[in-house]
């Protein structure tokens, strides 16, 4: 297939989006020969980019009529409906993906797929912590970070002799709409709870592209019980699944399943009980690879993920918790609860806000109504966020104000829970930029 990837891929190539997954598809296409005019690139939205990376194009009109692409790359945030990617597809141009140009560079490697609402970030990662314990090769990418491509640059650069015999990769609804040469060896689903509704038509519509990952391949399907609304969705389409792909093995995570007593799961180190399902589900996943039972143990000393329930300080007169990954309602009412879970403490200093993308805030009044929570307002969305939860608290137009006023804020035996709900891009460029500011405020 590498042989024929001008025949795929054919240029010029346009690279539609000069992220992280952008500039890896970038760098991956010269590496194996083609031409610095055989990549052009585009984005939209050009002011962050370095001058090294400044797009060949940021006007979509000039892109469609000189560029003279015959493919493109599209980054995954860059939506597929969008009025550039449907006149470009009416010319007769190649529509592909960053994680599709990887896939041509695989082999005999088993890939596993995560995607989910919520727990997709952490579940990835505690399953390529008990892989890499087994295999220093094994790859841990895709939305989680570390674009996918990097592993075919790694391949490439290394005469192809730094194979794994498994990848891991995160994969968010964006990336499931755009990765047909993708196939998955093991696919699994975390959770499902609204998210994304300003890219998706419905509800229905999100759930079943999230549930698409399961048409990459004969891959053995894994489902998290207590995913939220997935065990509802998913018994609507088990049935249809095992008619047509008897094959697919489907399992059911459970943390209270015998086959996983002997792992002593609750022993592990990741923060808060919601873990244990992520943990359920990753276990029966490194199970299921045949590799040596010694990875889940390796699985358990797993310590979190920066800006996901990140312990950042912890005395005895405060708890501060870095939880910027936020961005669902379930995320903030799991880190909320987590942290009620603290006996040592008082009381939950919620910092809430940023930017809306049409959450359902009302279905947080029932958490944040607890007495041992009280809750902090910021950001673009921050005064709307307190209209709609009707919940009394103070109100700060940016994080950096807040924060410049928290110590007035505080008492002895706090726990400073910093979990937005909204997204980072009223103030920041992503969450971990928020997150690292929240945290270098404290020094940390």
């Amino acid at each position: 297939m590498l042989a024929n990837l001008k025949t795929q891929i054919q240029p010029p190539v346009g690279i539609i989006g000069l992220g992280k997954s952008g500039l890896s598809a970038k760098k991956l296409l010269s590496l194996v020969g083609y031409s610095s005019k055989e990549i052009v690139t585009f984005d939209n939205n050009p002011s962050g980019a370095s001058s090294a990376n400044t797009p060949d194009y940021s006007c979509d009109q000039d892109f469609l009529s000189q560029s003279g692409v015959r493919s493109v790359i599209v980054s995954p945030g860059f939506p597929l409906e969008h009025t550039l990617i449907k006149s470009l597809r009416e010319q007769g141009v190649k529509i592909t993906s960053e994680i599709n140009l990887a896939s041509f560079f695989l082999k005999n490697e088993n890939v596993i797929g995560i995607t989910g609402s919520l727990g997709k970030s952490t579940t990835t990662s505690l399953i390529g912590a008990g892989l890499k314990a087994i295999d220093d090769k094994a790859f841990v990418g895709g939305n989680l970070g570390t674009p996918f491509c990097e592993y075919a640059i790694n391949l490439v650069e290394s005469s192809f002799k730094s194979r794994a015999q498994w990848l891991v990769l995160e994969l968010s609804s964006y990336q499931l709409e755009n990765m047909s040469e993708l196939k998955l060896a093991i696919a699994a689903i975390t959770y499902l709870t609204p998210n994304h509704l300003e890219r998706y038509q419905n509800l229905e519509h999100y759930y079943e592209t999230k549930w698409s990952i399961f048409n990459h391949g004969h891959a053995q399907a894994f489902l998290n019980k207590k995913g939220g609304d997935l065990f509802a969705f998913a018994n609507k389409k088990i049935s249809a699944i095992n008619n047509t792909r008897a094959e697919q093995e489907i399992i059911w995570a459970d943390p209270n399943d015998m086959k996983l007593k002997d792992f002593s799961l609750t022993e592990a180190n990741i923060l808060g009980k919601h873990n244990q399902d992520n943990l359920a589900l990753a276990a029966h996943i490194l199970l299921a690879t045949g590799l040596n039972q010694n990875c889940i143990d390796a699985m358990k000393k797993f310590s979190g993920l920066s800006h996901r329930l990140e312990v950042i300080k912890k005395t005895k007169d405060i708890l501060i918790v870095n939880d910027s990954k936020a961005t669902t309602i379930d995320s903030v009412m799991t880190a909320v609860n987590s942290c009620l879970e603290e006996r040592l403490y008082q009381r939950v200093l919620l910092l809430l806000g940023g930017k809306d993308k049409q959450l359902p805030w009302l279905q947080l009044k029932s958490t944040l109504q607890n007495p041992k929570v009280k809750v902090i307002y910021f950001g673009y969305s921050g005064l709307a966020i307190k209209s709609i939860v009707d919940i009394e608290g103070p109100y700060f137009n940016t994080l950096n104000t807040l924060l410049e006023n928290i110590e007035t804020l505080l008492q002895p035996k706090d726990i400073l829970l910093f979990s937005p709900g909204g997204t980072s891009h009223d103030e920041f460029k992503n969450f971990e930029e928020r997150g690292d500011f929240f945290k270098k405020h404290f020094n940390l």
